[in-house]
């Protein structure tokens, strides 16, 4: 807590105790691994859904939306294969490298920007 939060937060001796209203941490086998696997699988959807041609798009667009109507008719890895994500192929986690480098360019764009106008 005072790694994360520094000074910026009064704490009391309660605050000991903030781990264990997040059960799902420590309760559920490899919870925190889903969070990487939908992340990898969102990166990969959004660059599918807003790369390549116009039709590459549409077509990749209606699998996500299939994805979504399917209700859980299969198992996850299947759905996410059928809407174009393989989280076994070098792809899936390009997508997420492709899109943080995006985002690191930006930052340094602007931050040249800044320092341009000090």
């Amino acid at each position: 807590m005072d790694d994360y939060y520094g000074d910026a937060v009064e704490k009391d001796e309660l605050y000991a105790y903030t781990w264990t209203r997040i059960p799902h941490f420590f309760n559920s086998t490899y919870y925190v691994y889903q969070y990487a696997t939908c992340f990898a699988s969102s990166a990969q959807l959004y660059k599918s859904m807003t790369t390549g041609t116009a039709e590459e798009q549409a077509a990749a667009t209606e699998r996500y939306l299939t994805l979504l109507r399917s209700g859980g008719n299969d198992s996850p890895m299947e759905q996410l294969r059928k809407a174009g994500v393989d989280l076994s192929k070098k792809a899936t986690i390009q997508a997420v490298i492709d899109q943080m480098d995006e985002l690191v360019s930006r930052l340094e764009v602007e931050a040249d920007r800044i320092a341009a106008m000090e």
